[in-house]
């Protein structure tokens, strides 16, 4: 993470963000996880973390203009999210082995 945060840095990054999502928001010591950076972690909402999966897959120009349900499959949860060009309309995080 710091090779990470010195690349960036060297490279002329001015505004590095550090985002974390459910796997922190869930984890038992994610207090001592965001205490190792040496700078402001954001944690984002299920719904954050949704709407920015799908903003990544309605990016791709094959979708323009359609709308679309959007599975984001990760380490900590599962979003379902249905959406068209103008945003999510709704979104579902599931747990790996329950939905919520």
């Amino acid at each position: 993470m710091y090779e990470l945060l010195a690349l960036a840095k060297r490279d002329g990054c001015c505004d590095i963000r550090i985002i974390a999502t459910s796997a922190v928001r869930e984890a038992d010591n994610s207090v001592n996880l965001i205490g190792a950076f040496s700078q402001e972690v954001e944690i984002l909402s299920g719904d954050d973390e949704a709407c920015l999966a799908f903003d990544g897959v309605m990016s791709s120009s094959c979708l323009a203009g359609t709308p679309a349900l959007v599975f984001d499959v990760s380490g900590g949860s599962t979003e379902f999210i249905v959406g068209d060009p103008g945003g999510c309309s709704f979104t579902r995080a599931c747990c790996l082995a329950r939905c919520a």
